[in-house]
């Protein structure tokens, strides 16, 4: 699915001529409309959404939620533009994705032309940087949610434990790792939450004292000296031997800075983003 963003200080359209006679929506959408200072959504449904009509309706819901939220628009144009798409979807298959993601639109008033027509349309875009902006929802075909990440503690001797309730034996230091790795979501995952931050300072310190880090006024944020430099990938060597002799394969992913913790908090740009991308992870920025 193909999804066409524009901040629309208007937009309003009208159903003339039928495009698909057979799968025309007549019933479940009005043959016209017109809505004021909304989020105008073209949406091209292609052929392989038919596969998960659910999943596709929940993406692009989520895509519909999220430029809303953006553009601070409390109202949702939605508009079939199989002409975005490569391969775009029957009128039937399209009018059963929109009327989905619709109907997962609760808390926002949308108003959605119907598929299988040629639309005769008008849209006053407001013109701002961020008045206009596209994306693209994949579905998976299970038609279900992606599962869980399963996490669990590894010992070096190949012991594998659940790292909650099946490891009470190993040491506080461990145990608050562990905590911070399997929070969900807000406070509780938050490193500067309760004598979190203080606990994540110590260490700082204690890195400082040993010097494998610089942390004063000279420069910003705490920085490698050489030595630490050779110690840190030292241990990460060590680690990445150990995992992959128990069959461990290592996974990269982005750096992801949390702004819930202070210590990134107080360095981030006031004025901007530093270049990095924002992104949500439940409640968490």
């Amino acid at each position: 699915m193909r999804l066409l963003f524009v901040h629309a200080d208007r937009a309003a359209f009208e159903a003339t001529t039928t495009a698909d006679e057979g799968g025309a929506e007549r019933d479940d959408a009005p043959l016209s409309g017109e809505m004021d200072d909304c989020v105008a959504a073209f949406v091209a449904v292609d052929t392989e959404d038919a596969a998960a009509v659910d999943a596709a309706a929940d993406g692009a819901a989520d895509e519909l939620r999220a430029a809303a939220d953006r553009l601070n628009a409390a109202r949702i144009a939605m508009y079939p533009c199989p002409l975005l798409s490569d391969d775009a979807a029957d009128a039937e298959t399209a009018a059963a994705v929109l009327g989905a993601t619709e109907a997962a639109l609760s808390g926002y008033e949308v108003l959605r032309a119907p598929a299988g027509w040629h639309l005769a349309f008008d849209v006053s875009c407001k013109g701002h940087p961020l008045s206009a902006f596209a994306r693209r929802v994949r579905a998976s075909r299970d038609g279900g949610a992606r599962p869980p990440s399963e996490r669990a503690l590894l010992t070096p001797d190949g012991e594998r434990r659940d790292p909650v309730g099946g490891s009470p034996d190993v040491g506080e230091e461990l145990r608050s790792v562990i905590g911070h790795e399997t929070a969900e979501s807000g406070a509780a995952g938050r490193r500067d939450a309760g004598d979190g931050g203080r606990r994540w300072r110590a260490a700082a310190d204690r890195l400082a004292d040993w010097g494998f880090v610089t942390d004063d006024d000279s420069v910003e944020g705490l920085h490698w000296t050489p030595r630490g430099a050779v110690v840190r990938d030292c241990l990460r060597a060590y680690v990445d031997d150990r995992a992959a002799a128990l069959g461990a394969p290592p996974v990269e992913t982005p750096e992801l800075l949390d702004p819930g913790v202070r210590d990134v908090r107080v360095r981030e740009d006031p004025d901007g983003d530093g270049g990095r991308y924002r992104v949500e992870a439940g409640d968490r920025r």
